[in-house]
């Protein structure tokens, strides 16, 4: 009959660490994993279904292991335990022999030996034996003479507790081993072992009495690994114990052996005690679930980060790739946009807070006779003579303090010696707030349209007074008419040789000329 481990048994006592440990591990692990749900993502996406399927896998393969780890574990001490069972029914049946053997010699030589010699052998015999408490010599009328003993054992067999038995192997000349109640022995637990003179003849015999317990003892302590706790006992009766008060495993992990000597049936278990659990327990089962489990989440989090690190990588490609169009887009819009100012031609700048020049296209560097180097970072002053630089400075100060644009008109000399006729507008720049943060400045050579202007004027003038001059010769022309018709018409009249004849001839003659005139 065997003492079975309960079903699935494994070690909880050195596991729980390990347990608790993996448990925290694993749920830091998978709390990494679906972290993207208190972000709001959605946790099972084909970015993520990876490394939570990693976690997951490598979860379950760890906790596999750490279980088959465990279950070897078991099985491994529940064969050592079979071991040591079996090693010690097979001790015992080997060594109870050995004893009724030497008892057996030694009473062989009881008939043909002197009594003093045989007395020095029973004593070597009982000196060998420390279970032994004496050695006696039981005659054919059933009479008991010590030989060897220690003080107190019973002087007849009807005291022995097993009288029949030894009687009635006295009598057939046979070996006897009879275990006694424990009453005839002082409450101690003995083993008779009765061996005659001569085997089949009712020549007497010697009887040993031998201390269950220290005969045990000094078979098992000797041979048995230590640590093992070994009982063996008859029915309800236990007679021998090893280790009798470490019990706590015996139902786990005992197992029994039945053990038949001379027709006694004994039975003998053994278990192991906490030494032997601890020093079988070793530390891979331990350290397995734990270290497993932080393998498994540090593999996720490699795998998680490799995808991160895979997507990113990817973002800053396409970063990097619209960046770099839009830096063309720029470049290009730029281009458009410089192309166009440097053709304009009128002269386009910016000045900040500070009246220096930020920017300024080619006509405007030209007009002034310095490089788009030498212009931006200046002020009015490097540029202009002081009093051209004050009236500018004037404007620009104009155009902060109002926040409204500015048009003025000069007559200048340019950097070629040129007297020419410049037109500047100048109108805010603001950010995001509405404040004025720049003056944006426009400036473009009017002389030629100042001096078509003026002929313009002077073309205007003269035409009106040709139409003035026009308009009174008709006035005059209509005048001298009246006057021609009234000559003629006293010309007429005086035509019978009045004597102012001449007169009104000479007024007539007078009157045309004046309307050629």
């Amino acid at each position: 009959m065997l003492f079975t481990p309960y079903p699935g048994d494994v070690f909880g006592r050195t596991a729980g660490p390990a347990v608790l440990g993996g448990v925290g591990v694993a749920v830091a692990g998978l709390a990494l994993l679906t972290s993207p749900l208190r972000r709001g993502a959605p946790a099972l996406v084909p970015g993520r279904a990876l490394p939570l399927a990693v976690g997951l896998a490598g979860t379950a393969g760890t906790v596999a292991l750490w279980a088959a780890l465990n279950a070897d574990q078991t099985r491994r001490v529940h064969r050592q335990v079979q071991f040591e069972t079996a090693y010690v029914q097979r001790l015992l049946q080997d060594r109870l022999p050995q004893e009724v053997n030497r008892l057996a010699g030694l009473s062989e030589k009881w008939p043909g030996s002197a009594p003093e010699r045989v007395r020095l052998d029973a004593g070597s015999y009982v000196g060998q034996a420390p279970a032994c408490l004496g050695v006696a010599r039981i005659a054919p009328e059933r009479t008991v003479e010590w030989i060897e003993s220690v003080p107190g054992l019973p002087r007849a067999l009807a005291e022995f507790g097993a009288a029949d038995a030894l009687a009635e192997a006295l009598a057939a000349g046979r070996v006897a081993v009879v275990r006694p109640p424990r009453s005839s022995w002082r409450n101690a637990r003995v083993l008779l072992v009765f061996v005659p003179h001569r085997p089949g003849s009712p020549a007497g015999g010697l009887v040993a009495v031998l201390r269950l317990q220290e005969l045990f003892d000094a078979y098992v302590n000797a041979n048995v690994a230590a640590g093992y706790a070994v009982a063996v006992s008859a029915g309800d009766d236990v007679f021998f114990t090893r280790y009798a008060s470490d019990r706590a495993y015996r139902d786990r992990w005992g197992q029994a052996l039945p053990l038949s000597f001379r027709g006694l049936g004994w039975r003998v278990a053994v278990w192991p005690t906490e030494d032997v659990l601890a020093r079988e327990s070793l530390s891979l089962p331990r350290l397995a679930l734990p270290i497993g489990l932080l393998t498994t989440a540090l593999f996720a989090l490699a795998v998680h980060l490799a995808q991160t690190a895979r997507r990113r990588a990817a973002a800053l490609e396409n970063e990097a790739r619209e960046r770099e169009q839009a830096q063309r887009a720029l470049a290009q819009s730029e281009e458009k946009y410089r192309t166009l100012i440097e053709n304009l031609g009128q002269g386009v700048f910016l000045q900040d807070r500070a009246h220096r020049y930020v920017a300024a296209n080619g006509p405007f560097c030209r007009a002034v006779g310095r490089t788009e180097a030498e212009v931006v970072g200046a002020t009015e002053a490097d540029l202009f003579d002081p009093a051209r630089a004050a009236r500018c400075a004037e404007d620009v100060r104009a155009v902060f303090a109002g926040g409204k644009s500015v048009e003025s008109e000069e007559e200048v000399v340019l950097a070629d010696g040129r007297r020419a006729c410049v037109r500047r507008v100048l109108t805010p720049v603001r950010d995001a707030g509405g404040r004025t943060t720049g003056v944006l400045g426009i400036c473009w050579d009017v002389t030629e349209q100042r001096r078509l202007e003026a002929h313009v004027n002077q073309a205007s003038k003269m035409d009106a007074i040709g139409q003035l001059a026009g308009g009174i010769a008709h006035d005059f022309n209509n005048l001298l008419t009246v006057i021609l018709g009234n000559l003629e018409l006293i010309q007429y009249r005086a035509a019978g040789g009045a004597p102012d004849r001449e007169l009104v001839a000479s007024a007539r003659e007078a009157a045309v000329r004046a309307a050629a005139l």
